[in-house]
């Protein structure tokens, strides 16, 4: 009789279960559910859908499903950390209107395809780092519009395409240190307008062009240490730039190795080969911005741009600029810096061709 009654009793426990109960292994309250340390294979269903955030940390779930949260519109936090997420679907975490932070450290990781963190207009801190993340897709992160932490640290990333950070235009800061970073191309920090603090220590950079940082704010924290810096003519801008002057430690060519740029003598900084400095200045009629040098000379510090017929140059701390020839200014600067905005306007008694004062 007793066993009846138990079999009894099960049965009605499972045709009377709360159709919205959460699955086993998560704690739960109207607020947040806690379904850490569970052993979990999958994202959980049937949770309460006024949940603000979710604990999911320290699971065994290896993928995340298609519209695996598209019942909890109301998640603002998310950790997803120490899991064996291996991919991330188009789409998986996308329409989530109020989430604000996402923690998806210590997974496998390793491919950002464009889309992954769509319509997340609300999303503020993005963590992804010590994954295992190669490539990431343009358009990974593009319409993050409230983004202001992006944590890409400790993965395989070995290049920075332009446009991977486009339309971030709120982001302060970008991890990008302990990869295997080799290239960065010249844009791929364009229209970062906030950006206060970019981490690129301990890479495997041997140069890298000055024209990568000329879009960046002027007061940004560049971190560069720990990587092995080829010091030749290539690296003799840095030479000029005060944020540097501690960070690059020469690790080839030999005979410089271990001595810092900053103390090394232009002289030594020799390429074999000729090759194309790596900046060079752009104009236009109403701006112009150094997105790469010209020309530099050490004992004259001289950048060379060219500009409209009749116009002169100035920039924002009024260093003085001279016309150079009928088409180009010599601005001559103390001290570069990693971003300068240089402004050109009409001069009608200017003679073209003519050597004026300082303006």
């Amino acid at each position: 009789m007793d066993r009846k009654l138990r079999h009894v009793l099960i049965f009605l426990l499972i045709i009377l279960k709360e159709p919205n109960m959460p699955e086993a292994g998560c704690y739960c309250r109207p607020s947040w559910c806690n379904c850490r340390k569970e052993d979990l294979t999958s994202i959980p269903q049937n949770l309460p859908t006024s949940i603000s955030e979710i604990m999911l940390t320290n699971n065994q779930i290896t993928a995340i499903s298609s519209g695996a949260f598209s019942n909890l519109p109301k998640l603002e936090k998310m950790p997803l950390s120490r899991n064996q997420i291996a991919t991330i679907p188009s789409g998986a975490i996308a329409n989530l209107p109020k989430l604000q932070e996402l923690y998806m450290t210590h997974n496998q990781v390793k491919y950002i395809p464009s889309g992954t963190f769509a319509n997340l207009t609300q999303l503020q801190v993005l963590f992804l780092f010590h994954n295992q993340i190669t490539t990431i897709e343009s358009g990974a992160f593009a319409n993050l519009t409230q983004l202001q932490t992006l944590a890409l640290d400790q993965n395989q990333i070995t290049t920075i395409p332009s446009g991977t950070f486009a339309n971030l235009p709120k982001l302060q800061r970008l991890g990008l240190s302990y990869n295997q970073i080799t290239t960065i191309n010249s844009g791929a920090f364009e229209n970062l307008p906030l950006l206060n603090g970019l981490g690129l220590r301990n890479n495997k950079m041997t140069a890298i062009p000055l024209s990568v940082f000329c879009f960046l704010p002027s007061t940004i924290k560049i971190e560069l240490g720990r990587n092995p810096w080829q010091c030749d003519c290539k690296m003799a801008p840095f030479k000029l730039i005060h944020e540097f002057k501690n960070q690059i430690i020469c690790a080839q060519p030999a005979k410089l190795q271990g001595q810092k740029l900053a103390h090394v003598d232009p002289k030594e900084l020799i390429c074999k080969e000729p090759t194309i400095s790596p900046l060079t200045v752009h104009s236009s009629s109403a701006a112009v911005s150094t997105s790469s040098w010209e020309e530099v000379g050490f004992g004259r510090e001289v950048v060379r741009m060219p500009v409209s017929s009749g116009r002169r140059c100035r920039n924002g701390r009024n260093d003085t600029m001279y016309k150079h020839t009928r088409s180009s200014c010599e601005i001559r600067v103390s001290e570069i810096r990693v971003s300068e905005l240089y402004t050109c306007w009409p001069h009608p008694g200017e003679v073209a061709g003519s050597q004026p004062g300082a303006p």
